[in-house]
C-alpha cells in the first residue's frame, strides 16, 4: 500500500533554515519516502516445506544420483525389507555384486560403526562411500545433478553456502538418523513388562544366554557393537555382528547371505560356538525368541511409507 504524503506541511518550515541544514533534512526525508512509497516484496522462503532430513529422503530415492541413472539408494536398502533387499548379495550401479550383503539401516543413531570391511566410524562418511562404490557416483556427478536441478541447487546454496556434494552426503545422513524403530516385545519385556513374552520366547531367551550369543548379540540393540570372524561359506573374515531385530524381513542370514532360513543360521552359529550340539527344540525356542525383536520403522514423518523411485 502506498502512503499519501502532503511534502509542503513538512517542507515548508525549513524556508528559513540555513541551507545545509536544509539540504540534509531533505536528503532524509527522500531516504524515508523512498520507504513508505515503495511497495515491500516478500521473497518466498526456499527451504518452505524442506528440512535438511526430508532433502535427503528425496534424494535417498532419486535414480539421478547415480551413475546409470537407474538406481538409487533404495534400490538396495528397501523400507519393506527394513531397508535391506532379501538378496545374498546386491547389485551395483555397474552391474556389479557387492562384497558383503546388504545391512537393514535403522536405529543408526546408536551405531558406533558401519561396514564390515575397512569400518568406518561417521555415518556421513559411509553415505558417502556408498555413493561412490555402489552409485559409481563422485563429487563431480553429484554437483553436476545438483546444477542441473534449481530446487536443489538452491537448497543446497541456501543450507550450506555453495553447491557441493557433502551437503547431500551430510543431508542422507540426517534422514538415515530419523528412521528409527518402536519397542518390541523383547523391548518391553526388558523394561519389566515380564508378560510380553511367551514361556517359549523366555525360555529361547535363557538358552540365548547360556550359548554365548548375547557375547557378540548384546545390548538393546541385540548386536552391531563388536566385530568377530564370520562363518561365511566363502571366505574367513572379520565382520561387524549383526544386530538381531526384525530379522523376520532381512533374510537371507550372514554378511555373504549363505543362510536362507532363521533356523539354519541359528544351527550353524550354535555349531560353529556351541560345546555341544543343539537340539531342535532349543533351536525353535531361540527363534521364537529372536522373532519376538520385531517392531514397526518410522521417519521423521512417521510410519514408513513405499514412495516409488525419482
Amino acid at each position: 500500500m502506498q502512503s499519501r504524503i502532503d511534502w509542503k506541511l513538512i517542507v515548508s518550515p525549513l524556508n528559513d533554515a540555513a541551507p545545509k541544514v536544509r539540504a540534509t533534512f531533505i536528503w532524509l526525508l527522500s531516504i524515508m519516502a523512498c520507504v513508505l512509497i515503495s511497495p515491500v516484496y516478500a521473497e518466498p522462503s526456499i527451504t518452505r516445506g524442506l528440512s535438511l532430513e526430508k532433502f535427503g529422503k528425496q534424494i535417498f530415492s532419486d535414480r539421478r544420483f547415480s551413475a546409470s541413472g537407474q538406481t538409487s539408494c533404495r534400490s538396495c536398502h528397501k523400507p519393506e525389507f527394513a531397508f535391506s533387499d532379501q538378496r545374498a548379495v546386491s547389485i551395483k550401479d555397474d552391474g556389479t555384486e557387492t562384497e558383503l550383503s546388504t545391512p537393514a539401516l535403522f536405529n543408526m543413531k546408536q551405531k558406533i560403526g558401519f561396514f564390515s570391511l575397512q569400518p568406518v566410524f561417521s555415518l556421513k562418511a559411509a553415505v558417502e562411500r556408498c555413493f561412490k562404490r555402489n552409485q559409481s557416483s563422485d563429487g563431480m556427478d553429484i554437483y553436476a545433478v545438483l546444477e542441473g536441478d534449481a530446487g536443489l541447487s538452491r537448497f543446497v546454496i541456501h543450507n550450506f553456502g555453495r553447491v557441493s556434494s557433502d551437503a547431500v552426503y551430510q543431508s542422507v545422513a540426517a534422514y538415515l538418523k530419523t528412521i528409527q524403530t518402536s519397542n518390541s516385545r523383547y523391548d518391553r519385556y526388558r523394561q519389566g513388562e515380564l508378560s510380553a513374552l511367551t514361556y517359549s520366547e523366555q525360555s529361547g531367551m535363557v538358552l540365548f544366554e547360556q550359548k554365548g550369543c548375547i557375547y557378540c548379540h548384546g545390548g538393546k540393540e541385540m548386536g552391531g557393537m563388536v566385530y568377530s570372524d564370520s562363518i561365511d561359506t566363502s571366505v574367513d573374515r572379520d565382520v561387524q555382528a549383526l544386530r538381531l531385530r526384525n530379522l523376520s524381513l532381512t533374510a537371507p542370514y550372514f554378511s555373504d547371505g549363505s543362510a536362507r532360513t532363521l533356523s539354519e543360521a541359528i544351527y550353524r552359529m550354535s555349531k560353529r560356538y556351541s560345546a555341544t550340539p543343539i537340539s531342535q527344540n532349543d533351536l525353535e525356542k531361540i527363534r521364537l525368541f529372536l522373532l519376538s525383536n520385531e517392531s514397526s520403522i518410522s521417519d521423521f514423518e512417521g510410519p514408513v511409507r513405499y514412495e516409488n523411485e525419482r
